[in-house]
């Protein structure tokens, strides 16, 4: 159970001052408004409390049993029942406002790069990132210079890579579409959320995994009339192909790749280059969105799975899409705590009232299917 930074920060403070603070308490206040006048934040007292509760934020349940442990021996304070109070129920809330968007249809669901993983000698890893790794091995033996820390960054060895002189136009996305041919896709994650429809899925990725489980699925007994399309400004095509679909079918699913697709490589986009020109033509109209997609993102609810926020492009992807900055309609998962940057996120949550989930996909989808499941 993943909670806010203010609301963290209310609850390390509150903590460290029923056991005690320094005396030389230092005003501040820091990027994200938070208010630490009463706190002085060197000492241990805030410290320990932050880290002990950053641990329990990482064990379903630990959290909230924690603080009414606390609160037993503080059944007078008003303040730290508020905050337990908010912990439990504002993580629930969020859960039943996510199955209640999906029991409505009105829930976009984004697939981002960390999504797409892949079996290797036992262990699930990130597919982007082993074929970068194999990338770079192919820029060393060309004797290309790249810099060795960023191997596993496809975006930054795709560069590299489409760099050389003697590189071909397509030849990259030729060269991930056989290793996915070859790899073990790990599909777990697709089947947990393949439990619901949406009226569209934004995939980032260039496969096709989640269109294949949907068409083995029924939905009350109906089929699942799903409808692809792909954005493609290669010389191969005349753009982002028009989308038709009636919307009024059940269980109609429009399943858009928006960075291109492997039914042609060469219109798949991996680096930063391609993806500022994307934002410029979707920006221009040249070649633009179908209109249909721009319609399905107003008024919704997002939810964004294996992103990393700390990369730039996704702020312009964001702004390009035109997504609605309501409170309480945009949602991401980390897998890690604190997993695109404390800061990073602070950001999201500001600028485009993203709510942070630091949780497993496949036991948070778990929880969303249970919510879902007893809503009438």
């Amino acid at each position: 159970m993943s909670i806010q930074p203010k609301l963290k920060h209310n609850i390390v403070k509150l903590l460290a001052k029923l056991v005690g603070v320094g005396t030389n308490a230092i005003p501040y206040c820091d990027a994200a408004g938070i208010d630490t006048t009463t706190i002085d934040l060197g000492h241990a007292a805030y410290t320990d409390w932050y880290n002990i509760i950053t641990a329990a934020e990482n064990q379903d349940g630990l959290l909230h049993a924690l603080l009414q442990e606390i609160l037993g021996n503080y059944a007078g304070n008003t303040e730290l029942n508020t905050l337990c109070d908010e912990v439990k129920e504002g993580f629930d809330r969020r859960v039943e406002r996510i199955a209640k968007a999906i029991k409505m249809n009105q829930c976009v669901l984004f697939l981002g790069p960390d999504l797409l993983q892949s079996v290797h000698e036992g262990q699930v890893t990130s597919f982007n990132k082993r074929f970068a790794t194999q990338l770079a091995a192919e820029l060393q033996n060309e004797g290309v210079y790249y810099d060795e820390t960023l191997k596993d960054v496809l975006p930054y060895v795709a560069q590299r890579f489409e760099d050389m002189p003697a590189y071909v136009i397509g030849e990259v996305g030729a060269k991930i579409k056989a290793a996915f041919d070859d790899a073990i896709i790990y599909r777990q994650v697709y089947e947990s959320l393949s439990h619901f429809t949406y009226p569209l899925v934004i995939n980032t990725n260039p496969d096709s995994i989640i269109d294949e489980i949907y068409r083995q699925k029924n939905f009350n007994g109906q089929p699942v009339n799903l409808v692809q399309g792909c954005y493609d400004m290669t010389n191969d095509s005349d753009g982002s192909p028009p989308i038709n679909a009636d919307l009024s079918k059940p269980n109609t699913i429009v399943s858009y790749k928006i960075f291109g697709s492997f039914q042609n490589p060469a219109s798949i986009l991996f680096t930063d280059t391609h993806r500022v020109l994307f934002s410029k033509n979707v920006v221009r109209n040249d070649p633009p969105l179908p209109p249909l997609i721009k319609k399905m993102l107003t008024n919704k609810y997002y939810l964004f799975l294996g992103f990393n926020f700390s990369e730039w492009h996704l702020k312009i992807l964001i702004d390009c899409l035109g997504l609605a900055k309501n409170e309480g309609r945009s949602f991401a998962l980390t897998a890690t705590p604190g997993g695109s940057g404390l800061s990073i996120n602070e950001y999201f949550e500001k600028e485009y009232k993203f709510y942070f989930i630091e949780k497993d996909i496949e036991r948070f989808m778990t929880q969303v299917k249970k919510e879902y499941d007893e809503l009438k």
